[in-house]
C-alpha cells in the first residue's frame, strides 16, 4: 500500500535550537495514527510538517505520492483547503460566525453558498448539534465548539484529519464525544494523525509513534 504522506530526513532548526532530526515516516490512508511523547519533543512541529502549515529545513515532505514543493504557494494552499483537515486543542472557531456559518467557511471557496449550507447542517445534525446551528461560538459548550470544529474539519472531505491534542481542553465526557467522532471518521476511511499526551488514547489508534528529543523512538 502506498502512504498517503512520507517524511524522509526531515529536520526542523528553530533559531538554534534543532526541534526535528532526521524524520523518516509513512502514513498509510485509513490509519488511525497517534504521536505521543513529552512537551517540546517536536510533536507539534512534525504535525505542522505533515499538514504543509511549516516547511522542514531539510529533508522531503511527500503528499500522495507528490513531492512538495514549498515554494509553491498556490499548490499547498489548494492542498490544505481540500485535502487535509485541522483540529486544534482550542477550536478556533470565527467568534462572529455562527455554528453553520463557521463550517461553511471551507466550503464556500469550493461549491454554491446553497449547497455549502445544505452540506454543513447534515454536518452539524451528523455530530449531535442539530437545533444549535445558528448559535455563536459563546453560545455553545467547549464540547459544543469543538464538535463544530471536528465538522469545519472534515467539511470539504479530506484525505486525512490532522489533530493537535483535540481533546486538551475537554472534561472526560467531552473528550468521549470527540473521540468517538475521530473513530468514527476513521470507519469512513478518512486518514487520522492525532498529537497527544494522553496514553489512553492514544491506545485507540492502530498504530502509536513516539518522539523523544526531535527523532522518533518506536
Amino acid at each position: 500500500m502506498s502512504p498517503l504522506i512520507s517524511l524522509r530526513k526531515v529536520s526542523k532548526w528553530i533559531g538554534g535550537e534543532q526541534i526535528l532530526k532526521d524524520i523518516d515516516l509513512d502514513v498509510f490512508k485509513g490509519e488511525f495514527l497517534s504521536v505521543v511523547g513529552p512537551s517540546g519533543s517536536g510533536k507539534s512541529s512534525l504535525l505542522y510538517i505533515m499538514g504543509l502549515l511549516d516547511r522542514p529545513s531539510s529533508g522531503e515532505v511527500f503528499f500522495g505520492g507528490y513531492r512538495v514543493d514549498f515554494s509553491e504557494d498556490r499548490v499547498i494552499s489548494e492542498l490544505r483547503n481540500r485535502r487535509i483537515g485541522f483540529v486544534f486543542q482550542f477550536h478556533y472557531l470565527i467568534p462572529e460566525l455562527t455554528a453553520l456559518e463557521n463550517v461553511m467557511v471551507p466550503l464556500m471557496k469550493t461549491v454554491s453558498r446553497a449547497e455549502a449550507e445544505r452540506r454543513a447542517k447534515d454536518l452539524l445534525s451528523l455530530f449531535g448539534l442539530k437545533g444549535k446551528e445558528h448559535r455563536k461560538p459563546y453560545q455553545l459548550s467547549g464540547g459544543e465548539q469543538q464538535r463544530v470544529a471536528v465538522a469545519r474539519a472534515v467539511a470539504n472531505d479530506p484525505d486525512v484529519i490532522l489533530a493537535d491534542e483535540p481533546t486538551g481542553n475537554l472534561d472526560s465526557q467531552n473528550t468521549e464525544v470527540v473521540m468517538d467522532l475521530l473513530m468514527d471518521l476513521k470507519k469512513r476511511g478518512t486518514t487520522i494523525v492525532m498529537v497527544t499526551h494522553d496514553f489512553n488514547l492514544a491506545s485507540r489508534a492502530d498504530r502509536i509513534v513516539e518522539i523523544v528529543d526531535g527523532r522518533i523512538r518506536s
